[in-house]
């Protein structure tokens, strides 16, 4: 049997192809039944393949799920610098910044809500060290794109210290998405929602600190 130059380069696209598909029929499972419902052998009947790829694949059920994390953390952030470069030309202002920043924010939390619970769910059960930095990682991604459209609008907040400001506001912003992510039935519907979150948080980066000695 003769060995060809592009037998490598085939074999690197079936992998690809492979693990593309294991890591969809994976991330599939995690949104429709969160991590009780990604098993090997669900993920493999997805995906049409044997419980014994997968094995081969991934090993074992943590590293399937930190694979899944990994591509879901890339697919995002490539997403979302494509988004910070239109926010910065199109939305140079904090006010109209800020109000697509948490639109935006509200919008993918309510969308991935089940996969990131499903996420944490892993983690929290899991005592694999790179599953947990996994969600660090993610976790540490977000905060800092946030922390740039804001920083990036820093002229115009009204705060002293304007960078503790933005790291607060950030908090604030996370706490209020970690409410979604944990509440499938929320009392508000999300455009309340974000309407009450951007009036938080825009008047708390607006409005100077008010000194209690005076």
């Amino acid at each position: 049997m003769s060995h060809g130059p592009n037998q490598p380069i085939a074999r690197q696209h079936r992998s690809k192809v492979t693990h593309d598909l294991l890591c969809d029929a994976a991330e599939e499972a995690l949104r429709e039944g969160g991590l009780a419902l990604c098993t090997i052998q669900e993920v493999a009947r997805r995906a049409g393949r044997s419980g014994a790829s997968v094995y081969r694949r991934f090993g074992d059920k943590d590293r399937m799920i930190i694979a899944v994390i990994e591509r879901y953390l890339e697919r995002m952030l490539s997403a979302n610098e494509v988004g910070f470069k239109a926010l910065a030309e199109q939305y140079p202002r904090l006010e109209e910044r800020l109000k697509v920043l948490v639109e935006g924010a509200v919008a993918s939390q309510r969308r991935d809500a089940r996969l990131v619970r499903a996420f944490r769910d892993a983690a929290a059960r899991s005592s694999n060290d790179a599953l947990t930095a996994a969600m660090v990682w993610m976790r540490d991604a977000v905060l800092d794109l946030a922390r740039r459209a804001l920083r990036d609008c820093s002229s115009e907040i009204a705060r002293q210290d304007k960078e503790q400001a933005i790291t607060f506001a950030v908090d604030m912003l996370m706490g209020a998405l970690e409410v979604l992510t944990n509440n499938d039935a929320p009392s508000l519907s999300d455009g309340a929602y974000q309407s009450e979150l951007y009036d938080m948080l825009y008047g708390y980066l607006s409005s100077p600190a008010i000194d209690a000695r005076s």
